[in-house]
């Protein structure tokens, strides 16, 4: 955390498909008491871009979608702020900021998820 200059990080260690630790070190802003735990989300920026083009493009090699599929295709149920985005965004168009839309509030609307109903 010193080298890297945060005041908190999460750790997990994945082992046979199981997570075998789950711990947060530190705080979750610099000068605060308020500690990082397993359920602390933590911001990732763009890095998640990067696992969801490479298990696309795992669908992809195996034929299951194409990169320019609709989303509505494989999740009916998807719904965004605009009824025309919605009912043309593909897959490549997730992957690089070509919705039209900008940041929330007014782009995507997510459900209430709990953390528990994450894992």
């Amino acid at each position: 955390m010193d080298r890297w200059r945060v005041p908190g990080l999460g750790v997990v260690v994945v082992k046979d498909g199981e997570a075998a630790l789950l711990k947060g070190f530190g705080t979750r802003e610099a000068g605060t008491d308020l500690p990082i735990t397993e359920k602390t989300y933590l911001q990732i920026a763009s890095n998640s871009k990067t696992f969801c083009a490479y298990l696309f493009g795992m669908l992809v090699d195996d034929g299951k979608l194409k990169w320019d599929d609709p989303i509505k295709k494989h999740i009916p149920d998807f719904e965004l702020s605009d009824p025309y985005v919605t009912e043309n965004i593909a897959v490549d168009d997730l992957l690089c900021h070509r919705s039209g839309l900008g940041g929330s509030p007014g782009g995507f609307r997510y459900p209430n998820y709990t953390f528990e109903s994450l894992l």
